[in-house]
């Protein structure tokens, strides 16, 4: 999908594909929306710290 500013109306928006598919924000980066096929939508702030591999990945369901 189109990387674009994560509104909550960009978020209503967007519709589940066939195959999981990433919203991710223009402002922050590694912040995205996960959108799955059954629509169900989970934020995700991907980031890394030294000592971590480079896609340590945080879900959260609710903000």
């Amino acid at each position: 999908m189109a990387r674009s500013k994560l509104t909550k109306s960009a978020v209503d928006a967007a519709q589940p594909q066939a195959h999981a598919a990433e919203l991710p924000d223009t402002l922050v980066p590694g912040f995205l929306c996960e959108i799955a096929p059954a629509g169900r939508k989970v934020f995700i702030l991907r980031y890394r710290t030294k000592a971590a591999s480079p896609r340590l990945v945080r879900r959260c369901r609710k903000l």
